[in-house]
């Protein structure tokens, strides 16, 4: 495969945001990008009908006339075509709302030989064939298979080397349940799926040569309205993919002893509109001893709430199905951890020899995710280790291995099969990280009044809300310039005691607040749980930080995007490396291509704020897509005591006058929420009026008092190109995103 480098996406490839993150520009820059001349730049395999007697090859070209074709052989020609004793022709498309993108060719072969190798080349010789490469179809005489199944990948080296562990081990296919590219069916993000299918089509090479197929079902991801949606709010996901053309759930036979249902958990299909199409195929393959389901959302999660939505429906509609029929095994995915469930029947463990096995959770690539420290019930193990699951049926059993990303299983069942043991022992020696409860660990902030820092006070309280004997130690460290005492403590906590700690910091000289040393508070706890010892440790890095003031005002301010009204604006965004994540500023051109100052004032009704933005190009349309073109996101919160969270609260999207200005809100804010923001010479400006009334949840959450901190953040979103993504960049970082101070933002109201 041929890599080129596009110095103009290399530029502007970054200017966009997901969950607060950017691709490093290193890794996307060397994506492979369809070029005239050049062979098909993905050549992967699905299924739309009979895995023993058919396969589909889906290819990608640059060029739009190219014709489908796939030429194919039982035996090797070298990738000649002229060669092949046989061809078939299939059709193509383009995928829904990509400009610019490539033509996609599903090209169906029929009337294979069950359990046949076939070596195969795709595309139109007048433009570029594909190397050649091979397949085999599924046997039909019951002999055993072998499949991989996992989801929740993304596009990294974590998700390159999980897959070159998964084709080592000579599966016959894999199961995909879900976010696959973390796309989110956005048509702009077609370069992740790009990178995805390079990968896929690089690494899913077994040993001895086979592309290994997919079979995927759909995720929230790959979906822009992530549940809820329509077939054309997942555009890659059935553009991408020939299965079942534009059902989000569908059935797929392999060989006699394996039948395999792709459920949509929510995303195009609810759960309740699949339950009369299941138990029609459910009865109809009783006989057929392996019967799997495969779902993004868990019915049994292993990191997120059990009593989530989404999880509540699957329990309602789909386990009184999956438990009359006693269903095989499900396999889950979406909360990025490990799981192995015990076996389940209706909602409660099952009897010896009976139930439904519910394994997980979807770590094909993702960053693993926290489990409980207490283990649920329903759960017989659970771990945050990145993974994928390999499962060898036959019609006398069949096995489960989890499998991490160095190729070592650490998880076996049953767990009387030979190589239980050493797995086992493996598992214990993997380090976990643990879920905290809410306000187990509170670390106070440092936040300073004054410019110069001298002397601190620190506080960590500790509070035991598991159900056991918890051992804490806490201490703190510091660069040099700064003394700490003492240096640490430690707790004994019975279930439900906590005990604060206090420590103190104190500078060698008088310091800038904010230039001030590091310093790292290191949390060492070790719950006791019937001879064994949970421990989590933590680091929190924590920054001696400014407290800023807003001033009381006399009289509220005409709320029209004209800043005459106001002195000055004290506070200015002219440096977005000074707290913004690594990479985020990777891409600012500087103030004059994307900075603020603004001022925040106050009175009984609202927060003002007035914010006044440079920008040498302002390009706004008219929709309320306010990520995709220049605007402004905001965030409020209490302090301390608030959420903290990380989506924004409304948008503000300038316009020539008054009456074009628009405010989106994002979030149900109670109280009147007033915006404007208007072009001017040099970019925009914007006046704001935030309820007071806003605020008041959360105080009363917190057991009610007097407003005296808020917190916020404003984020300028910077289209500078109507072909490109819009760059994001913050006056502070996210709130609860990691590396991030939860206090930062803070301003007293004086």
């Amino acid at each position: 495969m041929k890599v080129y480098i596009n110095l103009k996406a290399c530029k502007f490839i970054n200017r966009w945001w997901l969950a607060g993150a950017l691709w490093p520009l290193a890794t996307l820059c060397s994506l492979p990008l369809p070029l005239a001349g050049d062979t098909p730049q993905a050549v992967y395999l699905t299924w739309q009908g009979d895995t023993s007697s058919t396969m589909t090859v889906n290819h990608l070209t640059a060029e739009q006339d190219a014709r489908s074709i796939v030429y194919y052989d039982t035996e090797s020609r070298g990738g000649d075509p002229q060669k092949y004793r046989f061809s078939t022709s299939g059709r193509s498309h383009n995928l829904h709302g990509v400009s610019n993108g490539p033509k996609v060719h599903w090209t169906e072969l029929k009337n294979l030989k069950p359990g046949q190798s076939y070596f195969f080349v795709a595309g139109d010789p007048r433009y570029g064939i594909s190397m050649e490469r091979k397949f085999r179809t599924v046997p039909d005489d019951g002999s055993a298979l072998r499949f991989m199944t996992g989801g929740d990948m993304g596009v990294s080296e974590d998700v390159r080397e999980l897959n070159r562990q998964a084709a080592a081990r000579e599966p016959h296919f894999a199961l995909i349940g879900g976010d696959i590219a973390y796309a989110n069916g956005n048509p702009e993000n077609f370069h992740i799926w790009e990178r995805w299918m390079s990968q896929w089509t690089e690494e899913m090479i077994t040993p001895q040569g086979f592309t290994v197929p997919i079979a995927a079902a759909i995720g929230n991801h790959e979906v822009s309205s992530r549940y809820d949606g329509k077939v054309e709010h997942a555009p890659f996901y059935f553009g991408l993919f020939a299965q079942s053309g534009k059902k989000s759930y569908f059935r797929r036979q392999f060989g006699p002893n394996m039948v395999v249902y792709f459920l949509d958990s929510g995303h195009i299909a609810s759960h309740q509109s699949q339950v009369a199409w299941l138990e029609r195929q459910l009865e109809a393959d009783s006989g057929i001893p392996n019967r799997f389901a495969v779902y993004h959302v868990p019915l049994y999660p292993s990191h997120r709430d059990y009593s989530g939505y989404m999880s509540g429906q699957g329990r309602i509609h789909w386990e009184p199905l999956f438990s009359l029929y006693e269903l095989t095994a499900a396999f889950e995915n979406h909360d990025h951890t490990f799981k192995r469930s015990k076996k389940l029947l209706n909602g409660k463990i099952a009897p010896q020899g009976r139930g439904v096995l519910y394994i997980g959770d979807g770590c094909w690539g993702r960053k693993p995710r926290t489990i409980p420290i207490q283990k649920r019930w329903y759960l017989d193990k659970s771990s945050s280790t990145l993974h994928f699951w390999q499962v060898d049926v036959s019609k006398k059993e069949t096995q489960y291995r989890a499998v991490d990303r160095s190729g070592q299983v650490f998880d076996v069942y049953p767990t009387d099969s030979e190589d239980y043991a050493s797995a086992e022992v493996y598992f214990q020696s993997i380090d976990q990280q643990y879920m905290l409860q809410p306000e187990a660990v509170v670390i106070s902030p440092l936040l300073s009044e004054n410019k110069r820092f001298k002397k601190e006070s620190l506080t960590v309280t500790l509070a035991n809300k598991e159900p056991y004997p918890l051992e804490g130690r806490a201490s703190v460290s510091a660069a040099d310039g700064l003394g700490v005492k003492p240096s640490s403590r430690s707790v004994k906590l019975a279930p439900g005691e906590s005990e604060t700690l206090k420590f103190t910091l104190k500078a060698n000289a008088v310091a800038d607040v904010l230039s001030a040393p590091a310093v790292e508070m290191k949390l060492s706890l070790d719950y006791e749980d019937e001879g064994r010892t949970i421990s989590q440790k933590i680091v929190r890095p924590i920054k001696i930080d400014r407290l800023f003031s807003a001033s009381r005002r006399a009289t509220p301010p005409t709320i029209d995007g004209n800043l005459e009204e106001w002195s000055r604006l004290p506070h200015e965004f002219k440096q977005p490396v000074l707290f913004a994540p690594p990479g985020m500023a990777d891409f600012w051109e500087g103030p004059d291509d994307a900075s603020l100052k603004f001022a925040v004032t106050y009175d009984q009704e609202a927060v003002y704020l007035a914010i006044e933005t440079t920008d040498e190009q302002v390009l706004t349309r008219m929709d309320q897509t306010a990520d995709r073109q220049d605007s402004l996101y905001l965030w409020f919160d209490i302090f301390p005591g608030g959420e903290g969270d990380d989506n924004p609260l409304f948008a503000v999207i300038p316009g020539k006058t008054l009456e074009e200005s628009r405010l989106i809100n994002l979030e149900d804010i109670e109280g009147d929420l007033r915006a404007a923001a208007v072009k001017t010479e040099t970019g925009y400006s914007a006046e704001i009026a935030y309820p007071m009334d806003a605020f008041r949840p959360a105080l009363e959450d917190r057991g009610g008092g007097k407003l005296e901190y808020i917190r916020l953040n404003i984020a300028i979103i910077d289209k500078d190109d109507s072909g490109q993504r819009a760059l994001q960049v913050f006056w502070r970082p996210l709130w609860e995103h990691g590396g991030d101070y939860i206090w930062s933002g803070v301003f007293k109201l004086n």
